[in-house]
């Protein structure tokens, strides 16, 4: 998928599942302009965004489901103005308007996936996430949409320079790599790639009369065993 919205699976997850190997994980996320760091310390998640704005646990992060009729409405609204747009400065400031209705609607989504990786025996969170599974790839067609209005601009050479040309060689690789005709597909993709994720966090793993869940939890719970004081017991662990 591209950039930003839309998966973080593979990226902040394993940086958050990999707290049982490191005493403070420090993750740099980017994409179109916008930043995201977390940095885990074992006892909680921070968040920067933007790199200007001040720290917030991300526990304290409120969560608010980005409804798809709305959401897409924007979008259409949006589109509509850059396509309408007589002048470069006009398309540079809806170029914000979409880089922020993004940045919120991904900020959502990634709440959602982190939470739910984290106890994946949350209901509300099980739900959010089967929502998130769905719409993803929706937004996905709607950023295609941007980008195809971004490379067909009549101001395309005056947006490259101030922009960059990563974003315009990003938005064509997007548009070779995207069809509507897929999302079904990555839908299915993405609640398998959940169900797999759940499937794992139910299991329990029997080790010196203890037992613990997979994911984060497991890799929290096991830490004092898999990096104990007494070398001996290393050998007969395998995480």
């Amino acid at each position: 998928m591209t950039a930003m919205i839309y998966r973080i699976s593979l990226g902040l997850k394993a940086a958050i599942h990999g707290i049982a190997a490191f005493k403070v994980v420090l993750f740099w996320y980017f994409s179109f302009q916008f930043g995201l760091i977390v940095l885990y310390n074992r006892h909680q998640i921070y968040y920067i965004k933007g790199g200007n704005e001040a720290m917030t646990l991300f526990s304290e992060m409120a969560y608010s489901r980005p409804e798809q009729p709305e959401i897409e409405q924007r979008f259409k609204t949006l589109l509509q103005q850059f396509r309408e747009a007589d002048s470069v400065e006009r398309q540079n400031e809806v170029i914000h308007a979409i880089n922020k209705l993004r940045s919120n609607v991904d900020t959502q989504l990634q709440l959602v996936e982190v939470r739910h990786s984290i106890d994946t025996e949350d209901a509300f969170y099980k739900a959010e996430q089967e929502y998130a599974d769905d719409f993803m790839p929706v937004i996905q067609e709607y950023v295609t949409d941007y980008y195809r209005a971004l490379v067909d601009s009549p101001f395309r050479a005056e947006l490259e320079s101030q922009w960059g040309s990563q974003l315009f060689s990003i938005a064509e690789v997007a548009l070779k790599s995207f069809h509507p005709d897929i999302i079904e597909d990555l839908q299915q993709e993405n609640k398998l790639t959940s169900e797999y994720a759940q499937l794992i966090a139910s299991a329990k793993i029997p080790f010196e009369g203890k037992n613990a869940h997979c994911l984060s939890s497991c890799l929290l719970k096991w830490q004092p065993i898999a990096r104990p004081a007494n070398r001996p017991p290393r050998p007969n662990i395998n995480l």
